[in-house]
């Protein structure tokens, strides 16, 4: 009986796959248990080999295949484990990635709030800079009109100052 048996290398190139095609990880974890127990079922349920056993000869299972399709399955068994670690820390590298991705969509989204409210700003500053202008123009204006005021209180206070005689046509 031929035993199959997945090399180290085969079974890493295999967690490679099930790490980085997510779709894949099912079947591929599949393929390989159903391969590694269907050899250990086979192994130890096939008489093929006619061997002397406490004085008697029988057909027996081959122990050496058994032994290495048990090896095979264990180590099947360990890809397994190891690929599902590593699949759980691709998940949670990919859960990260995705939130510093939000996170930069959202300082962007602030980014552009502030230029907004700069540009605001701005022009709320240029308003109270007319505005600032207008109320200097209406003190002027009105300083002017309260100096003329007072300019023809004091003249007609002088014109009727006694004693002062005034010629009128």
């Amino acid at each position: 009986m031929q035993v199959w048996s997945v090399s180290a290398r085969t079974q890493r190139a295999i967690v490679r796959r099930v790490v980085h095609n997510q779709r894949f990880q099912t079947t591929t974890e599949v393929f390989w248990f159903a391969l590694a127990r269907s050899i250990v079922s086979v192994g130890t349920r096939t008489r093929n080999v006619y061997t002397l056993k406490d004085g008697v000869w029988a057909w027996r299972s081959d122990e050496e295949a058994v032994a290495k399709a048990e090896k095979a399955l264990a180590d099947a068994e360990k890809a397994k484990e190891e690929a599902e670690k590593e699949l759980q820390d691709y998940k949670e590298e990919q859960a990260h990635k995705q939130i510093v991705k939000r996170l930069e969509e959202q300082i962007r989204a602030l980014e552009e709030q502030k230029k907004l409210l700069d540009k605001q700003k701005d022009l709320i500053n240029k308003q109270i800079d007319a505005i600032s202008k207008q109320i200097a123009a209406y003190e002027k204006e009105s300083k002017a009109r309260q100096d003329y005021i007072q300019n023809l209180i004091n003249q007609k206070e002088e014109e009727n100052k006694p004693g002062r005689t005034t010629m009128r046509p």
